[in-house]
């Protein structure tokens, strides 16, 4: 019973399916879609559209270039920094790995943010540690960077205690990592700084040793 279904049904619509698969001409589909979705994302892109169902993400109003000078002054970074927590949208939108650093510091030779640049070497971003491949656990440099702007632009909104106790409850994970410190070691602190137009913002510090 049920071959005689399909031997009077099938080829009838087989054939159906097939006359209108012969009519239809694919150089249409291949070339001319492809072009109008083009022309569609162009036009988005040009009218900077952040709509929904074109994009729910405020890639145009809220993006800074990675040429944007940095924050004038401490309010800039705040304003930005709530921006950002408001909009509930990667701080790579809205902030630049540049601005803001995690350093190790020579805490016997170093004192203020001012004298950052005139004892170089006495300073060394952390960074190049965390994300040393050579290392066992080494970060990835995307988890890494955003991490420290996000924990920056939190410190920024006007909670400068988070700096403090992210520091705090990350510091014996970095100790246990057994990197390389320079010789100044046991003087060594960690500073997490924010860097502006013109001066070194210091956000939080904590030593590297009790």
């Amino acid at each position: 019973m049920l071959a005689q279904v399909f031997s009077t049904r099938t080829p009838k619509g087989y054939s159906f399916f097939r006359a209108h698969v012969q009519d239809f001409d694919f150089s249409f589909a291949v070339v001319w879609i492809p072009s109008i979705i083009f022309l569609f994302l162009t036009i988005a892109a040009l009218h900077r559209i952040e709509v929904w169902p074109i994009t729910g993400v405020p890639m145009y109003s809220q993006y800074i270039s990675l040429s944007a000078p940095r924050p004038k002054d401490g309010s800039e970074a705040s304003q930005r920094a709530k921006a950002w927590l408001i909009s509930g949208y990667p701080i790579t939108l809205m902030w630049i790995d540049e601005w803001n650093s995690l350093l190790l510091v020579n805490g016997k030779v170093i004192r203020s943010t001012t004298e950052l640049r005139k004892f170089a070497a006495d300073v060394i971003n952390l960074g190049t540690y965390a994300m040393d491949p050579k290392y066992k656990f080494a970060f990835y440099r995307r988890y890494w960077n955003r991490t420290v702007c996000t924990v920056t632009a939190l410190s920024c909104s006007g909670n400068m205690k988070y700096a403090e106790d992210w520091l705090s409850e990350n510091i014996d994970v970095w100790r246990s990592l057994n990197w390389k410190l320079p010789h100044w070691e046991k003087d060594a602190e960690i500073w997490l700084v924010l860097h502006l137009a013109s001066e070194d913002q210091l956000l939080a510090k904590l030593k590297w040793h009790y």
